[in-house]
């Protein structure tokens, strides 16, 4: 299904929307589809190739919390001792503006930004906390939670408003999979709740991260509004570029001139993942990635309702199908979608769904094949009786 955008990139090779020829140009055209389209078929060869044994969902769950606590420890450290020479740096020449602002310093771990780093720990959230929902080995669960808490502290010190949009979004797919009336109906009498508190009261605005999290469902805040000006400025150069500026346009040497229609549209920030796909693809690129991206968790929907018969694996391919649609709201708030690690862990998580009932026909084998052992082990004590 992802090699329908992966041709609609390749034929963006030859979009000269800008009229100067550049639309032919392969090197600015190659260094950004990479990222918005390449990327992510590596990853699902990858994965597909490595991760094809039952158990080995399990070691990439552990390999994947472990890097979750090092970012955890590292935003921690940011937190409680400062940044170190190179994230000073970094800060001063220029990442101060959005990381030192007025409700607060958001820190940003090892990852590229705040932005970044919010995003994936709300998608590792979503993932641990529903794994440890239906884990049952003790010591997995406890390790599923200790890393799920890890998560929540990494999103909390980002600062990142959209990280809670995301883990909501996520948790409410995950009373629809869960096919329980009880848990539906209390997860959004809880979800309601915490909407309500932040939305409509003003408790623990002393602390930044509660008081940041609160601007989130504040419709009049600033850099939304900004954001949502920049759409508009874009919005109106957009309807004449359907097929977009092109991939690659405004990249290093290749800079559009000041004259050119569409200079302002490459220089303008585009804040979320869809905005940039829209800006490079037009109209009908946005259309063909989102048609692809959402189609991809209604198959993933449909394979852990219908198709999974293991429970445990259920519920771990449940967690990732929900982690994997939440990360589509996070593209629209920021542009983190093609970010690292994101395209690895997305597309990991949704290989190893569509992967599911092969698992599934693994785990009944392997159940069917320790049944007749036993039966071998009894019989003989049968006959001797």
């Amino acid at each position: 299904m992802y090699g329908v955008w992966v041709i609609f990139c390749l034929i963006q090779v030859f979009n000269d929307t800008i009229g100067l020829g550049m639309g032919f140009m392969i090197t600015p055209w190659f260094k950004e589809v990479r990222p918005m389209a390449f990327h992510a078929i590596y990853v699902i060869l990858i994965f597909a190739l490595l991760f094809n044994k039952n158990k080995h969902i399990k070691y990439f769950l552990y390999l994947w919390g472990v890097a979750i606590i090092l970012a955890t420890l590292k935003g921690y450290i940011q937190r409680n001792r400062g940044f170190d020479s190179a994230e000073m740096h970094w800060l001063m020449t220029g990442g101060a503006t959005t990381h030192f602002i007025h409700s607060g310093i958001r820190y940003f771990s090892f990852f590229t930004d705040a932005a970044n780093y919010g995003s994936n720990m709300a998608f590792s959230l979503v993932t641990y906390a529903i794994c440890f929902l239906y884990e049952k080995n003790r010591f997995d669960k406890i390790c599923w939670a200790v890393v799920a808490v890890a998560a929540g502290y990494g999103l909390m010190i980002s600062g990142t408003r959209t990280a809670l949009i995301v883990a909501i979004s996520g948790f409410v797919l995950y009373t629809v999979l869960s096919k329980n009336v009880k848990l539906f109906l209390t997860s959004c009498t809880l979800l309601i709740l915490a909407v309500g508190f932040l939305k409509f009261t003003t408790i623990g605005n002393g602390n930044q991260f509660i008081r940041r999290m609160r601007t989130a469902f504040d419709p009049e805040d600033a850099s939304l509004q900004v954001r949502l000006d920049n759409q508009k400025a874009i919005k109106s150069y957009m309807k004449e570029a359907p097929w977009g500026i092109g991939i690659g346009i405004g990249m290093g040497a290749d800079q559009l001139p000041q004259n050119n229609k569409y200079w302002l549209v490459s220089i303008t920030p585009s804040d979320s993942t869809l905005v940039y796909v829209w800006m490079r693809t037009g109209a009908i690129g946005i259309i063909v990635y989102l048609l692809v991206l959402c189609l991809a968790i209604v198959v993933e929907s449909f394979i852990v309702l219908f198709r999974i018969r293991d429970k445990q694996l259920r519920g771990i391919l449940t967690a990732f199908t929900c982690a994997s649609a939440c990360m589509i709201v996070a593209a629209y708030g920021n542009n983190i979608y093609s970010q690292y690690p994101n395209t690895l862990l997305v597309f990991g998580v949704q290989t190893l769904v569509f992967m599911g009932p092969y698992f599934d026909r693994q785990i009944l084998a392997e159940k069917k094949q320790k049944t007749l052992e036993i039966k071998d082990e009894i019989r003989p004590e049968e006959e001797g009786t």
